[in-house]
């Protein structure tokens, strides 16, 4: 039936809950790919609907399986504010399974912007992670800082091979340190593997080719439509380890989280993600006119340069790189 594709840029409309999908009633595996779960970080649903269009066009021959792009954040989206991450609650720390319950029981006109996008959102879900075939969700984020992609995934063998596959940084152990992911919802509650894809930061249009990008890799490699059967303008793997300056593969466990307590946090300007930081000496950020000192060695990772800062947002991570006793 080919797909029903939402708006081709964001910037002309807000996006509908479902941006789009492509099944031709082929058997296969389910890929559900979740773009704008924060308000300002639009490039999943860019990429996705780019996706969606090429697989029109093009109908590959050998396509199996279904394709579901869903917008996150559909009201905080439609407020095209650059600066906006979420209009009253993190949409992306709301994910216990007690408060997806309640949220799920509890009547439409009591819920607060985010929680009423968190039950549409659950609802799309469950209907389309229902059925026993294979499955996988991938949450398509940006970052606030120049970064390198980068996909997260809970330590199980099968969401870590699928990460393989992009061939981009992997990081381990976020789970750990962040509660209430939609990522772990999907896994815990509705045991598919998931993936977070981080492809670069807000605006930069590169981003956009990045999650495109490894939308197709992805594609690949669960059997659904091979690399080759779509013509690319630079080939999807190309892309991924361009974008990865020479990270590509390599897997890191997060160490520490530290958090903001005060508006004022703003990390040094010198400082960029994976760049090296040593306990006690280096100044990571500055807060209420005290230095912040790295509270470990490592590499800095996700340095928030939001530039709204809000008490309990994440201010930066420390990061090590696994298996290799260097950094």
């Amino acid at each position: 039936s080919g797909s029903m594709t939402g708006s081709t840029s964001l910037h002309t409309t807000a996006p509908q809950r479902v941006v789009g999908r492509y099944d031709r009633g082929a058997e296969g595996a389910t890929l559900v790919c979740v773009g704008g779960l924060h308000a300002n970080e639009p490039a999943g649903i860019e990429a996705a609907t780019r996706v969606l269009e090429r697989l029109d066009h093009a109908a590959p021959p050998s396509w199996r399986g279904r394709l579901v792009a869903l917008a996150g954040n559909v009201r905080g989206l439609a407020r095209r504010d650059p600066d906006l991450r979420y209009v009253d609650t993190d949409l992306n720390r709301m994910w216990r399974p007690a408060d997806v319950d309640a949220v799920l029981r509890s009547p439409l006109e009591i819920l607060d912007d985010e929680r009423r996008e968190q039950r549409e959102l659950a609802e799309a879900l469950q209907e389309l992670l229902r059925d026993d075939g294979p499955a996988l969700l991938v949450d398509m984020h940006t970052v606030s800082a120049p970064s390198p992609p980068f996909a997260f995934v809970e330590d199980s063998l099968s969401a870590r091979a699928v990460a393989q596959a992009l061939h981009v940084p992997i990081v381990l152990g976020f789970e750990e340190e962040l509660h209430g992911l939609l990522a772990d919802w999907v896994t815990n509650v509705h045991g598919r593997p998931s993936i977070v894809v981080e492809a670069g930061q807000h605006l930069d249009p590169r981003s956009v080719d990045v999650h495109e990008a490894a939308l197709w890799v992805l594609l690949d490699a669960m059997g659904m439509c091979p690399l080759d059967s779509v013509a690319h303008r630079i080939h999807p793997r190309q892309v991924l380890a361009g974008a990865s300056d020479g990270r590509g593969g390599r897997v890191y466990d997060i160490r520490h989280r530290c958090v903001v307590r005060d508006e004022s946090f703003a990390v040094e300007p010198t400082l960029d993600a994976f760049d090296r930081i040593a306990m006690d000496r280096t100044v990571v950020a500055r807060e209420s006119g005290r230095p912040v000192l790295a509270p470990m060695s490592g590499l800095l990772f996700m340095p928030n340069r939001q530039s709204i800062r809000r008490p309990k947002d994440d201010g930066f991570f420390v990061v090590r790189r696994v298996g290799r006793t260097g950094q």
